[in-house]
């Protein structure tokens, strides 16, 4: 019987102890929101091309980082890299916010950014990491943060049959709000940018 009440005993001060590393994480997560630093990898504005079409077409003019009403769009500095000086957005500063106008894309005339007609912005698809999403770990089974946060009015995050969290790749287009609110001390949900996938416009 003491045996049997030690391990209850031994139960309880473990969910305790899960408890409080959760909400550390929640309030570590909280300061980090407030002072982010720049992604490792960073986006394209909207309707870039594929990487090296883009590098070919941009003569770095700024017209997209001028046209840019959040203020997203900004230069990139590695003297280093052939990306040097051209426009990039970094989604955990200052996000882009996938205008519906697309004031960037208009504003390029060298066709660095270029939009099929009727195509939606896009900068980016999201993806999960189950072994630590909450939803799929069994730390918080309700948890739902990242589809809450989705702004599409087609939800490209949706739980399934059991609740876990699951992507809708092609309804994605990269906001990165998910990524926000993630409780996830390390983040379980990440955007990846679309740098490679488009093709050209033809």
């Amino acid at each position: 019987m003491e045996n049997r009440r030690s391990l209850f005993r031994g139960f309880k001060n473990f969910g305790s102890l899960m408890r409080d590393v959760v909400h550390e994480h929640k309030e570590q997560k909280k300061e980090l929101n407030k002072n982010p630093s720049a992604p490792a990898e960073f986006f394209r504005p909207p309707g870039a091309l594929p990487e090296a079409d883009f590098l070919n077409k941009c003569t770095q003019c700024n017209d997209c980082m001028e046209a840019c009403t959040p203020g997203a769009i900004y230069k990139h500095f590695d003297p280093n890299s052939k990306a040097n000086l051209t426009p990039i957005i970094a989604q955990d500063v200052i996000p882009c916010e996938l205008c519906e106008d697309t004031p960037c894309v208009t504003a390029c005339q060298e066709d660095a950014l270029v939009l099929k007609e009727d195509e939606k912005p896009v900068i980016g698809k999201v993806q999960i990491y189950i072994d630590n999403c909450y939803s799929w770990n069994g730390i918080d089974p309700e948890c739902s943060a990242c589809a809450d946060a989705c702004p599409l009015p087609e939800k490209a995050i949706v739980a399934d049959s059991e609740g876990r969290m699951r992507v809708k790749t092609a309804l994605c287009n990269g906001c990165t709000l998910c990524t926000h609110v993630c409780p996830e001390f390390h983040n379980a949900i990440k955007v990846v940018p679309l740098t490679e996938e488009r093709t050209t416009p033809q």
